[in-house]
């Protein structure tokens, strides 16, 4: 089954809206950003230069607001392909021991020098 089938692709004008309004609202930081750093160099930039220079790397408030889009479709794909998938704090305890403790366990267990050569010594936190 795929979003369109469902009636999850499209969205509503409300919807729209909003991810138009966040579109806006991120495209307009990301300006201030870089016209920020423009005025701390020596080189006398324009905003129109700004602009300019957004547009060329793709970075409009439409193209921002087209990914916005795409990524809340992959959230709905999510969401109707694996509606009963939650993660569990034990999920990924279980998961981070078996994937990062138990094998260094084993590596390292009866063998300190090993360990001592593979293993950088931690920095000292104050």
């Amino acid at each position: 089954m795929k979003l369109r089938d469902a009636g999850k692709n499209d969205f509503t004008g409300e919807e729209e809206e909003s991810l138009r309004a966040t579109a806006m609202s991120q495209y307009e930081a990301m300006w201030q950003g870089i016209w920020q750093r423009a005025q701390q160099s020596d080189q006398g930039f324009t905003e129109d230069q700004v602009t300019e220079f957004m547009q060329e790397q793709g970075y409009t408030s439409e193209a921002i607001f087209e990914e916005l889009k795409a990524n809340e479709r992959r959230h709905r794909a999510v969401e109707m392909f694996c509606p009963s998938m939650t993660l569990t704090e034990d999920m990924v305890e279980k998961y981070y021991e078996a994937q990062f403790l138990l094998p260094d366990r084993q590596r390292y267990e009866n063998d300190l020098d090993l360990y001592e050569q593979e293993v950088p010594p931690r920095a000292p936190t104050s």
